[in-house]
Order: structure tokens, then C-alpha cells, then sequence
């Protein structure tokens, strides 16, 4: 939301937008750490490889699946005036509305998509930026 829309809501939904996004931050976090160390406790084993390949599967399934289901990000910004005028009104809002209902309905694809986006960054950082800056330090 944008500050000026912020500044428009009463306080209590203030109290729940705020309420909500620590949760979402919350849930993040868990599940990031999650992720990471179910990650870590697999790579101990003798076909690591797999579990690389797996979890880029799995990234890649998230990330077509989340831009399906909210029909590549067509609707984002759409307003009633962009609509076709032989559509009601009704109708208009209703194609909004599902917009919207699928951008809500997909908010947990991010969380996991965002998970796994954290723990192959945090890889490649440790496979290849700290070896590079202990061969620059020593």
C-alpha cells in the first residue's frame, strides 16, 4: 500500500495490516530456517547433487506456478476505467476482486519461493564470495 492509502485506514486496521506483516515476517523467517536447514542436513550425504537439483525443482515448480495462478501479473494495476465498456460494472469489479483473491490466495508460494531464493544465496556465497575474500585477507 502506498503512505497516502495507509494514512486513509482507521487505526485498527492499521493495528491488523501491522499484526499481519510481522506474522508474514515471522513466517518467513521459520520457514526460511527451515529450509536452509533441511538443506544443510541433506548435503551431509553422498548424493548432494540431488538435493541441489531438488530444491532448484522446487524453486522452479514455486515461481511457474505462483506467476500461473496469478495469470502472469496481467491484473496488477488495472483499474475500472481500463475495462471494456460493454462489461457491467459488476463485472468489472468482480475481475478486480479475483485479482486481487489470487494475489492474497498465492501470498504463501512467495514465503516458500523467498526461502529458497535466502538459502541458494547464502550457498553461493559461501562457495564462492568467502573463499574469495579468505584468498583476498590472507
Amino acid at each position: 500500500m502506498s503512505k497516502n492509502k495507509r494514512k486513509a485506514l482507521p487505526e485498527g486496521e492499521k493495528k491488523a495490516d501491522k499484526k499481519a506483516a510481522v506474522f508474514k515476517l515471522v513466517t518467513l523467517i521459520f520457514v526460511t530456517g527451515g529450509v536452509f536447514a533441511v538443506y544443510r542436513i541433506l548435503m551431509q550425504y553422498k548424493y548432494f547433487e540431488i538435493v541441489l537439483g531438488a530444491y532448484l525443482v522446487a524453486l522452479t515448480a514455486l515461481l511457474v506456478g505462483y506467476i500461473i495462478y496469478n495469470r502472469g501479473m496481467t491484473r496488477k494495476s488495472i483499474t475500472v476505467d481500463m475495462l471494456p465498456d460493454d462489461w457491467s460494472y459488476e463485472r468489472k469489479i468482480e475481475y478486480i476482486e479475483e485479482a486481487e483473491r489470487r494475489r492474497k490466495g498465492s501470498s504463501w508460494m512467495l514465503i516458500f519461493i523467498f526461502a529458497f531464493i535466502f538459502t541458494f544465496a547464502f550457498e553461493m556465497l559461501e562457495l564462492f564470495v568467502l573463499p574469495w575474500l579468505d584468498k583476498i585477507l590472507s
